[in-house]
Formats: structure tokens, sequence, C-alpha cells
């Protein structure tokens, strides 16, 4: 299943094309075609069968087309899909594209770059090459020194499964690279995105620089967002173990046990319950929220009866067990099966 490294960049690239442009020219790469923009990322072969790419870039839905496959680890069925992906593609567009393999491990391009050759039993041979795009650190810092904040998101990724404090340094350079956007919802998505595709091991080491570097200094708006989208995963890891709901239940009972008697008694138990529940429903309005958008941006067919009861679910399993299988469901009835019947 897709981490969140990856479902953050996949997005990033959907959201805005040209910072991959702007990748592929500083990688000498090449570039995108003129005016490319995200597709429904499904390439259907045979009806209901479907094959699903991380990103499809093109202009029209016809002519030049760019196929973006984010890759973390070597994976046999990759070879198959991307053969079918591409020649699917290429005709129903009528012209051969591009697909472009993003990694940050020199095992993994090699392994990319040969995956999609295969052969008969009597010499036929079938082969796609793609062009392997390598982010290691020594790419990362090429794309720091440019000072480009699109590409400063592109030179976190290459680092994001690192813990070491040559790692959280860089990724505290991007970070610094990507303050200097004027545009300030723009900036923030793009902090947020780093500190949210980094593993839990190199969060907390560059919580722990971050916050140590600037705690003399007055909070700027930086370091707001920054501290506050520390606490949001401080949250949510505690949510996730439940911490929190433990925490609260503990603090209820603390405070009521021989404390309080009588009407001030009930107030404080059901201002905390209160909390309690506005929390938990705070919490499953959000994954169901998180799970509509997957299914939206994967392009899945979705009536509005059936989004209306995701949207009042109650179940917490239920959502997570949803999402889970949203990420490579190829049809609406895949994710929720007979559930919601």
């Amino acid at each position: 299943m897709p981490g969140a490294a990856h479902e953050t960049m996949v997005e990033l690239i959907r959201s805005h094309p040209m910072w991959f442009d702007a990748l592929l020219r500083a990688m000498n790469q090449g570039a995108l075609p003129d005016g490319a923009r995200a597709l429904d990322a499904s390439a259907r072969v045979v009806d209901p069968g479907t094959v699903t790419v991380d990103v499809l870039l093109a202009r029209d839905e016809v002519g030049p087309w760019v196929v973006v496959e984010l890759q973390r680890d070597d994976d046999a069925t990759k070879g198959r899909r991307w053969l079918l992906a591409a020649a699917t593609l290429h005709d129903r567009r009528g012209v051969m594209g591009d697909v472009f393999v993003v990694t940050h491990a020199r095992s993994v391009a090699r392994w990319a770059g040969a995956v999609a050759t295969v052969e008969g039993p009597h010499g036929t041979r079938l082969s796609l090459t793609p062009r392997v795009v390598c982010l290691t650190r020594a790419e990362a810092e090429v794309l720091l020194a440019t000072g480009r904040p699109e590409l400063a998101l592109f030179a976190a990724w290459a680092v994001h499964t690192q813990r070491g404090d040559a790692a959280a340094r860089l990724v505290k350079r991007a970070i610094v690279v990507t303050n200097t956007l004027s545009d300030v919802a723009l900036r923030d998505a793009l902090v947020r995105g780093m500190i949210n595709m980094v593993g839990e091991g190199l969060r907390a080491k560059l919580r722990e620089k971050l916050l140590m570097d600037f705690s003399k200094i007055p909070e700027g708006p930086l370091m707001r967002d920054l501290r506050e989208e520390f606490e949001r995963r401080e949250k949510l890891k505690a949510r996730n173990e439940g911490k929190l709901e433990g925490k609260l239940e503990g603090k209820l009972e603390g405070k009521l046990e021989g404390r309080l008697e009588g009407k001030l008694e009930g107030k404080l138990e059901g201002k905390l319950e209160g909390k309690l529940e506005g929390k938990l429903e705070g919490r499953l309005e959000g994954e169901a929220r998180a799970l509509l958008r997957v299914i939206d941006r994967r392009g899945l067919a979705i009536d509005e009866a059936t989004r209306a009861r995701v949207l009042t679910c109650t179940e917490a399993a239920a959502l997570d067990r949803w999402l889970d299988r949203a990420v490579t469901a190829s049809q609406t009835s895949e994710v929720f099966g007979d559930e919601l019947h």
C-alpha cells in the first residue's frame, strides 16, 4: 500500500505539473509537452479492466503524454503494468509518450530500467525502457542550490526514508527555501507536504533541530506553521495509538471520583465527555472526507447516496478499511463491497 510520502508527492505533481517539468529540466531529462495537465490516470484496456498509473500528464485527450511513477522498492508487477499502460496510451492517443520512474534509490533505478523487458520461449521480445529520475542526496543538493521552492520539494523527498542529522539538515534547508514563496497558502501546503512525507525518525530529528535553532528568535509565520504542523502530527499519532481517548477518559475519572458532587459533577462530566465525543466525531469526519478525496482523485465513480453514507459513518474501523482499499481499487465496488447495502 502506498505510504504518505508516495501519496503526498503524487498529489503535488498532479496539482502542479510544471514543478515536475522544472525537475526534468534541472536533471537534464527533457521537458513535459506544452500545456500538460493531470488527466484520469486509469488506462482502460478491456472493460471493466484498468491499469492505473501514479500520474498521467497531457494537454488534450489525444497526442503527447507523460506517465510519472514514484517507486520506492522493486515490484515485479510493474514490468507488466508499465508495458500495458504504455501500449494502451499509445493506441488510444495515437503517439508514443514517455514513462518517467522517479526513485530515491540507485538499486531501484537499475531495476526499473530493465524490469519491463520480457522475452518469449522462441525469442519474441517485448520491451519498455522508462526514463529513470534517481533523486539521491547528491541530486537533492543540486536541486537546493538552485534556490527554487518547487525543486526544494523534490529534494526533501529524496531523503524521506532517512533519519540522520544530514537528512534533517537537508530538509530544513528545503523548508527555508520554500519560505521564500510569496504565496502563503502554497508555501504552507509545501511545508506540510514535506513534513507529512518524511518518516517518524526523521520527523522527530527535524522537529528537534528546527525548534532548537529558532528557540531564541520571535516566532514568525514559518515557525508558527511548522510548530502547528508538528503538534498536529503528534496528536494524530497519539490518536492512532489510542492514547488520546485514554488520556481524556482517565482525566475525567480522576476529577470526578470523590471530588465533585451533584450538579457540578454532572456539568464537568458532560463537558469532558462532550469534548471527547467532539474529537471522535471530528476524527470520523476527517477520515470520511479523506476517503472521498482519494476516491475522487482516483477517478472512481460514487453516487450521492453512497457519499452521504460515508460522511455519516460512525465506525472508525470501517472508514480505515475502505480507505486502505480505495488506494488500489479499480472501481468503487472494490472499496465498499456489500457493506453499504
